[in-house]
């Protein structure tokens, strides 16, 4: 079920003048934060690069089902099974079980309100804006605040859950003789999905609104409706009627959870009967994967994690630096915007110009950050950048 209406304002051209000049401070503000978030990231990847390689020259094997007090202090490498005999329980359902870590998951079903915005510029610089909401009735994770809303008429949410989202975790685990620290389990996070039994049962609080659908609880917002069965020995069985429809407050509680006896590898310092990050002289190594893994495949799935936070920080600050630029030029479009195709034309090479110098600015800040490690690479970038100039020379010429 959904619904929708929209509203039409118009923001004149010097009220629009006057918002794209004051956000040159947040557009200068942005340029300058995109420095740092390249720096500090070569930086940060580079130490991370020797750190793995100082690690891979020292690893050594260990069995995880006998300590050897020669690899105290060393950085080893073991696998096996995560073990626990402690039962998790939650705290408000009949749920338990003897497992690594439990998790209760609240979803809720609730109106939410999308947004679609159009702009149309105008002869003599104002822009029109035509807002579409729409209202829709779906399954939420988190509590909407209805209040917020265009139209809060009619489209009303409860407001608060029932129950929250809930995490348990055991307080101790064994990987052959050696114990898991906490910070060791929590990362063995291969949750499955709980199977809750037909006659599983409901606290006593909700048990007239409560039914088993699939593998949650699902709770309604209202008492359900009942059915009466007569069996064959004349007794009549009463049971609960699921809901044809999800209304607005239902409430859906499942479970999932990470299984013991679960085949984890681990690469840490050995001390004692546990373990603890080890220390190079760039970074710690803390290396923990769900699954029977040799050293090498982890060091090499450690490299290809580095590589990729490298990379996806290298776009995040190229675009926080483009989209500081774009905002210190807008301006100039603005301006422009009295004939609204000419505004488009500006619009666009300014949107050109201003990626070229973002790409010419952060090459050239990764290029110098390499310098202090990657002389050579750091070179061929400094040619790249040097034809990236002449471009933008040759595109402004051309404006």
């Amino acid at each position: 079920m959904s619904d929708s209406h929209q509203k039409v304002t118009t923001q004149g051209w010097f009220s629009r003048i006057g918002d794209s000049i004051k956000g040159i401070l947040v557009g200068v503000v942005l340029f300058v934060v995109a420095f740092p978030v390249l720096w500090l990231n070569e930086g940060r990847s580079v130490k991370r690069y020797k750190a793995l390689k100082e690690g891979e020259a020292v690893t050594v094997h260990v069995d995880s089902q006998a300590i050897d007090p020669a690899m105290e202090g060393k950085l080893v490498h073991t696998t096996g099974k995560a073990v626990t005999d402690e039962v998790l329980q939650d705290s408000q359902f009949p749920v338990s079980d003897t497992v690594l870590r439990l998790r209760r998951n609240v979803s809720m079903y609730q109106w939410v309100e999308e947004t679609r915005t159009e702009k149309k510029k105008k002869v003599g610089g104002s822009e029109e804006t035509i807002t579409t909401y729409t209202y829709k009735q779906q399954w939420c994770d988190q509590l909407v605040d209805s209040t917020s809303f265009d139209n809060p008429q009619g489209h009303q949410n409860p407001v608060s859950m029932p129950f929250q989202d809930e995490e348990y975790q055991v307080s101790s685990a064994s990987l052959g003789v050696f114990q898991l620290t906490p910070d060791q389990i929590s990362r063995i996070s291969t949750f499955q999905p709980k199977t809750l039994a037909a006659d599983t049962p409901i606290p006593q609080d909700i048990a007239n609104r409560t039914v088993i659908v699939g593998n949650s609880f699902y709770v309604a917002a209202a008492p359900l409706v009942t059915k009466e069965d007569k069996l064959e020995d004349g007794t009549v069985k009463t049971t609960l009627v699921p809901p044809a429809a999800p209304q607005i407050g239902d409430v859906k509680v499942s479970f999932e959870f990470v299984p013991n006896n679960i085949d984890i590898s681990l690469m840490y310092q050995q001390q004692g009967a546990t373990f603890v990050p080890f220390q190079t002289k760039h970074g710690a190594i803390a290396e923990l994967r769900t699954g029977l893994h040799s050293q090498e495949e982890m060091y090499a799935s450690a490299h290809s994690a580095n590589k990729m936070l490298t990379w996806i920080l290298r776009i995040l600050g190229l675009v926080i630096m483009y989209i500081g630029i774009s905002t210190i030029f807008r301006p100039l479009s603005v301006l422009a915007d009295v004939v609204p195709f000419i505004g488009t034309i500006v619009r666009t090479g300014t949107g050109i110009i201003s990626f070229l110098i973002a790409l010419v600015l952060s090459l050239l800040t990764i290029a110098i950050a390499w310098l202090f490690y990657r002389p050579v690479l750091s070179i061929i970038l400094l040619v790249v950048i040097v034809g990236l100039v002449l471009l933008i020379f040759k595109k402004c010429k051309k404006a």
